[in-house]
């Protein structure tokens, strides 16, 4: 088994959704990663957590649709 970088595994569940989407929020880009290498390279930001000005934590925003949306995958 291939090692993976630490992630958080988030499910999306929402009305007007018949079945739930599922995500990752990775901390870094973390080119080890297999998951994450296998994203095209101009959508893996939608899948990083950005470090908030004030160094006191992340932000992660998840679009369901449009030019931002988050990379979902078929599980």
């Amino acid at each position: 088994m291939t090692p993976q970088a630490h992630h958080l595994a988030i499910n999306v569940l929402a009305r007007g959704l018949l079945h739930r989407i599922v995500t990752r929020i990775y901390l870094a880009d973390d080119p080890t990663d297999a998951v994450l290498a296998s994203v095209p390279a101009e959508r893996r930001a939608t899948l990083i957590a950005q470090p908030v000005p004030d160094g006191n934590g992340y932000a992660f925003d998840i679009c369901l649709q449009g030019p931002c949306e988050t990379v979902f995958f078929d599980v």
